[in-house]
C-alpha cells in the first residue's frame, strides 16, 4: 500500500532511501495454458461484426512489442510504457471460468482454466490489470509501489480509449475480486472493468476524453527516443495550435482527479519561457521566479551524459500528502493516465515524450511555489524527435 509512511520514505527522499530489491525463485504466473490463439487471427475478426472484434485492439493495448530500439538501453518496447520497459502490468481477460492473457514474445493469448483470482462472475466479462511487480522490485526495491501504479495509469488509458473508441460499454468494480495465492507478495490487482457490448446492461458506464479517431494507430506513434550514448535534444519549437487544442482538451481529465499539473514552457510558439501552473483549463504563468530552464538543478541524477535543453515543455503532476485517504495508490495511476494521454497527443504531433522521477523536488517545489505538504509524484518531458534511434517498427 502507499500510504503516508511509504510518501514520507519514497517520495522527497526516494535517491537517499533507494535500496534494490532481490531475485525471486520464480516470475511465472501460476496458470497453465490449456490453448492458443494466435493475435493474427484476432486481426482476421477484428473485421466481424460480433460484440467481440474488439479484442485483438484491446489485446494490442498494454504489452504487446510494437518497436524495437537498437541504439536504445531497452530494446523491446511495449505499447503501453513502464519503468525500464520492465513487464509489470499484465491484461487479463475473465470469461466463462477462463482466463485470456497475451504471451507478447509468442504473440499468443494464453487460454487458462481461473485458479488465479476470485470474485469473478462466470457469465460476465472482465478486463484485469494486474500489477506484477515482482521483477521491477529488483531494480528498485520497495520503490516499485510508485512505479507500478504510474505503469497501471499508462496502460489504463490505452485500454479506456479503446473500448470508448469501439463504442464498448464498461464500469469500473475495482476491489470485487482478489488473488487466490496465499503468498502475494508484488501483485495486486487495482483495475477491473466490467465490460458489454450491448446497450441497456451497464449503470456507471466510464467513457475515456476523446484522443483521435484511431487510438490504435496513435499508440503506435510514441516513443521516448533513449539513446545508449546518452540524451541529447534537438531544438524545434512546438507550434502553438498544438499546445492550445492539447491545455483545452487536458481539463476535462485534470478535473476528475486530484491531481494538480504545472510546467515548465522552454520552447512553444506564443508562449513566454518559464513555469507555469494549470489551473481550470488555462495556463498561470509563475511571476518573479526562473524563466530559464537550468537542467543540471533540475536532474538529481544522470546529468553527465544528459543534454535536455531543446526540450519543448517538461510537466509535472503533483498532489497535497495531506489528503484523507488510506492509500494514495490512485494518485499515481491517475498521474500515469495523465502522463500517458500527453504522451499520446506528442505522437499524434510527431515529437517524442519521456516520464521521470528524475528530479530534485525541493528546486522544483520552491519555483512551482508548492507547499510543503505537495508532493511532486511525477513528470512527463516532450521535446522533438532525433530520429536517430535506430528503431524498427513492428507490423501490428
Amino acid at each position: 500500500m502507499i500510504d503516508k509512511q511509504y510518501l514520507d520514505r519514497f517520495g522527497e527522499r526516494r535517491f537517499e532511501e533507494f535500496q534494490y530489491g532481490q531475485e525471486l525463485s520464480s516470475y511465472k504466473l501460476p496458470m497453465t495454458p490449456i490453448a492458443y490463439i494466435d493475435m493474427d487471427f484476432l486481426k482476421q475478426h477484428e473485421q466481424l461484426a460480433e460484440w467481440d472484434s474488439f479484442l485483438f485492439q484491446i489485446f494490442s493495448s498494454v504489452e504487446r512489442i510494437y518497436r524495437v530500439d537498437f541504439n536504445s538501453k531497452y530494446y523491446f518496447h511495449s505499447v503501453s510504457p513502464t519503468a525500464k520497459n520492465i513487464p509489470s502490468v499484465k491484461l487479463i481477460m475473465s470469461y466463462q471460468g477462463h482466463l485470456y492473457m497475451l504471451n507478447p514474445l509468442l504473440d499468443k493469448i494464453e487460454v487458462s482454466k481461473n485458479t488465479f483470482i476470485s470474485g469473478l462472475e462466470e457469465n460476465k466479462m472482465y478486463l484485469i490489470l494486474l500489477s506484477d511487480g515482482r521483477k521491477l522490485q529488483i531494480d528498485y526495491g520497495e520503490f516499485y509501489k510508485m512505479l507500478s501504479m504510474l505503469n497501471i495509469g499508462h496502460a489504463l488509458m490505452n485500454v479506456e480509449s479503446i473500448l470508448t473508441n469501439q463504442g464498448v460499454r464498461y464500469k469500473h468494480v475495482n476491489g470485487e475480486c482478489s488473488l487466490k495465492l496465499e503468498e502475494v507478495d508484488y501483485m495486486s490487482i487495482p483495475i477491473v472493468l466490467e465490460v458489454r457490448k450491448e446497450e441497456g446492461q451497464l449503470s456507471d458506464i466510464h467513457t475515456a476524453p476523446a484522443l483521435i479517431a484511431d487510438p490504435f494507430e496513435q499508440f503506435q506513434l510514441r516513443v521516448s527516443n533513449q539513446s545508449l550514448s546518452g540524451d541529447v535534444l534537438f531544438n524545434r519549437t512546438l507550434e502553438k495550435e498544438k499546445m492550445d487544442e492539447l491545455i483545452f482538451q487536458l481539463n476535462g481529465l485534470v478535473r476528475k482527479t486530484k491531481v494538480e499539473v504545472s510546467l515548465f514552457i522552454n520552447d512553444v510558439y506564443g508562449y513566454k519561457s518559464g513555469y507555469y501552473r494549470y489551473d481550470n483549463g488555462k495556463l498561470i504563468k509563475k511571476t518573479g521566479n526562473c524563466n530559464k530552464m537550468e537542467p543540471n538543478k533540475i536532474l538529481e541524477e544522470y546529468k553527465a551524459y544528459t543534454n535536455i535543453t531543446g526540450l519543448n515543455m517538461w510537466f509535472f503532476f503533483h498532489f497535497n500528502k495531506k489528503e484523507n485517504v488510506k492509500s494514495f495508490s490512485q494518485f499515481f495511476v491517475d498521474m500515469g493516465y495523465i502522463g500517458q494521454y500527453i504522451s499520446l497527443y506528442a505522437g499524434k504531433w510527431g515529437i517524442a515524450s519521456r516520464g521521470m522521477k528524475n528530479y530534485n523536488d525541493e528546486y522544483l517545489k520552491e519555483y512551482l511555489d508548492l507547499k510543503k505538504e505537495d508532493l511532486i509524484g511525477y513528470s512527463l518531458m516532450v521535446f522533438p524527435r532525433s530520429g536517430s534511434s535506430h528503431s524498427s517498427f513492428l507490423d501490428l
